[in-house]
């Protein structure tokens, strides 16, 4: 038979492991980071986007890519 248990906290979800890419989270406006493949570049621009980060991104001249968190001001102003 199964017992009623009354009064007992439901736990904090849990959501498996850590991305590889949450240091994206840590980056304030004007930090970049260098990855290796540009596919390395999307996977992390694309956890950034779910998470309402705008980056932009450049290639450099030894094949790496860069990735830059940027706010919407800066863009914007850029853009002029």
């Amino acid at each position: 038979m199964f017992k009623i248990e009354k009064n007992i906290p439901v736990p904090a979800r849990s959501f498996g492991r850590k991305s590889k890419y949450s240091i994206m989270l840590e980056m304030e406006n004007g930090d970049s980071i260098v990855f290796r493949t540009g596919n390395e570049a999307t996977y992390a621009q694309n956890f950034a986007k779910k998470k309402g980060i705008r980056t932009v991104r450049r290639a450099q001249s030894d094949g790496k890519i860069r990735v830059w968190r940027e706010d919407r001001a800066d863009f914007y102003e850029r853009q002029r």
